[in-house]
């Protein structure tokens, strides 16, 4: 049993532990298969089980694929689509899949909206949304997610727009002065029960990201 502590995610009604390993770092270095392999698997050792990843971490989604094997189903693993559109998302999952080696994901996630226009492109006919309810309904994905790390604001509209499963964010020490994402996305995913007050950070990554429940 890992000593890391655990938490719900969102509304998944999932647990995973509260300290996740992310897709950037090494994980987003081409050619580091010797570093990256084996920072995956000892991650798993250590108990963790939540990984994140994303379409556009240049290689972590193959060393994903090359360290997970048959501990694939011991952990709760994440990838994202920063494409806006259902062809091309759907595109992207299939690479995601296999270049990861699996067949479904625990969470896919609509990445790193900054403006209006990207949830209305989302949202339009051909949009990502209809990507996100097609690949739930063929069990290529389990839960859907929103990713957000520009705009707290346009966050809380996404939102507002699909009903998401889990919500990222980050949070730095700038947090409470300028664009508080805790404050402002924060606030309106509590009210959406994505939330309830404790969170999951996430290492592998530029900066914290903030995955609540």
């Amino acid at each position: 049993m890992s000593a890391i502590p655990l938490t719900l995610l969102g509304k998944t009604g999932e647990t995973v532990t509260r300290l996740g390993l992310g897709g950037e770092g090494v994980l987003r270095t081409y050619g580091r298969e010797d570093d990256a392999v084996p920072l995956i698997q000892r991650a798993v050792d250590l108990g963790i089980t939540y990984f994140d990843c994303a379409r556009a971490y240049s290689g972590s989604e193959e060393y994903y694929g090359m360290a997970l094997g048959n501990r694939r189903k011991q952990i709760f693993l994440c990838s994202k689509t920063h494409d806006r559109t259902k062809k091309g998302s759907l595109r992207f999952l299939e690479t995601s899949l296999k270049n990861m080696k699996t067949d479904y994901l625990d969470l896919w996630q609509f990445h790193d909206i900054r403006t209006e226009s990207d949830l209305d492109q989302a949202s339009s006919p051909g949009g990502c949304l209809q990507a996100f309810d097609e690949a739930q309904k063929a069990g290529s994905v389990r839960f859907i997610g929103i990713t957000g790390h520009f705009d707290p604001t346009i966050l809380v509209k996404g939102i507002q727009l699909y009903p998401f499963d889990t919500i990222l964010m980050p949070v730095n020490p700038c947090e409470p002065h300028y664009l508080s994402f805790l404050e402002i996305a924060a606030t309106e995913a509590r009210k959406k029960n994505l939330i309830n007050g404790t969170f999951s950070t996430g290492f592998g990554n530029s900066f914290f990201n903030v995955l609540f429940n």
